[in-house]
Parts: structure tokens; sequence; C-alpha cells
């Protein structure tokens, strides 16, 4: 047990209190001693779960959850590492799957964290259904639409007018009950 605790704790805990503490407040506790420990806190250690495999470009099941999704999540920083975390929402399928290593989120109302893309260009795009996910990593700009069309002119009209983000894949995996442990 005094392994696992110093593994939990380090080396350097010292059991009891500080007395400079307890005196500064007048108070009396009694020092800790390694039998009064919660049964949770000494249990084993269970290994981690295995973790999904990392891919370059989006399968198959990675595209169909893109498409049943109504909701995304967009993670960017800014120059100075500062992040920003942004829901985006819309119609169901409304990110747009360019090709197995692209996907493209209209910007449907302002998205302050798209100008941090100016400075760093990485980006995190997260997609959950309750049952599974998909995280894609990725680096990122902000195009016009006429821009996008012009290469991409089956993207919905629903969207005309939209700033794009358009992320190239340099990291996809999914997430699911059976993986998260």
């Amino acid at each position: 047990m005094s392994f696992l605790l110093t593994a939990c704790i380090g080396p350097s805990f010292q059991w009891g209190t500080s007395s400079a503490w307890a005196s500064q407040r007048g108070v009396d506790v009694p020092p800790l001693s390694p039998v009064s420990i919660d049964p949770p806190l000494t249990r084993e250690l269970r290994p981690a779960p295995a973790r999904p495999p990392v891919l370059d470009r989006l399968t198959p099941e990675m595209v169909a959850l893109v498409h049943r999704m109504d909701r995304a999540f967009l993670a960017t920083a800014d120059a100075d590492g500062e992040c920003d975390f942004t829901l985006c929402a819309g119609p169901r399928g409304f990110v747009q799957v360019l090709d197995d290593r692209r996907l493209a989120c209209p910007e449907l109302e302002p998205l302050p964290g798209l100008a941090n893309l100016a400075v760093n260009p990485r980006l995190s795009l997260l997609l959950v259904d309750g049952d599974q996910g998909l995280h894609v990593n990725g680096h990122a700009c902000v195009v016009d639409d006429a821009w996008l069309r012009v290469a991409h002119p089956g993207l919905p009209t629903a969207f005309a007018g939209a700033r794009w983000a358009v992320l190239v894949v340099d990291e996809a995996y999914l997430h699911s009950r059976s993986t998260a442990g």
C-alpha cells in the first residue's frame, strides 16, 4: 500500500498536518496515518483503455457520423496559446465532407474563435452523438463561399454566402462507449 500511495502523492508527502497552519487558526487536527485512509484511495489502478486508432483521413464510418450531426465543437488557440472553444449548430449534416482529408464548416453565425486561424492555423473539431464521437485535429483556414463553390459546386445552397472554415485532417479518431472504458 505504501508504494501505491507514494506513486499517487509523491515521496515528499508528510503524514499529518502543518503545525504552523493549525496553530495560526487555533485548530487541533489529529495527524493522518496510513490506516485512516479511505479504501477508494488505496484501490488498485486499472490499466487505461485501448485508444482507438488515429488516422490521417476520414473513414466511411467517420463520414457517416459527420453527415448525421447537427452540432460541432470547434477549438482554436491564438498566437499566445489562449484557447477558444465554440459550439456550432445547424441542420443535420451542415458540416460538409469535401473528401477524405478535408471538412468544411459553414459559419452560420459569427464565430470569434475563427479569427485565431489567421495567427495559428491549428483547429480541433469534435462531433458527439451520445454513443459515438469523432475527434479531428488539423490545420484550417477561413474562405469565402464563392471561392469554395468553385472547387465544390455541390455544396448545399442553404449555406450560400456563408464563410467556411475548411479543415485539413492531420488526425482523426472515433470515440465510443466501448473505447471510453
